[in-house]
């Protein structure tokens, strides 16, 4: 029993559509393997499928963009947060500041290590 391969991405059935169209331009309409309604449904879908493609890859790379910037700010507040958080226990330790002071930053008033910032939520918290 023959096998049939269908397309099974996107560019592959980009590429299968536009076969389709030329060889349906190309053939006479009694020699086609398929109908002449199909061949007007390929005329009317493939122009919106190349548009949709091309927005989605649009939009994929602008994703890519935005989360290589996201993660840049992630590392820098994640390392001011840090940051204040061992000057302040600097300062606890010092004598400058009382321990009740940690509990004003929203910390342990006997926490003198620093919390894990490795989330979102943990950073904002």
């Amino acid at each position: 029993m023959p096998y049939r391969r269908l397309p099974n991405t996107d560019i592959a059935r980009l590429k299968a559509l536009r076969i389709a169209l030329k060889k349906g331009s190309d053939i006479p309409p009694f020699k086609l393997a398929f109908r002449q309604g199909t061949l007007n449904q390929v005329k009317a879908f493939l122009p919106s499928y190349e548009n949709a493609l091309s927005e989605h890859k649009n939009a994929y790379n602008l994703q890519v963009q935005k989360s290589k910037d996201y993660h840049r700010a992630m590392k820098k507040a994640r390392m001011y947060v840090s940051h204040f958080i061992q000057v302040v226990n600097m300062a606890v330790q010092r004598g400058e500041m009382t321990t009740t002071m940690r509990s004003y930053f929203g910390m342990h008033n006997s926490d003198k290590k620093l919390p894990d910032l490795s989330s979102e939520e943990e950073i904002l918290e």
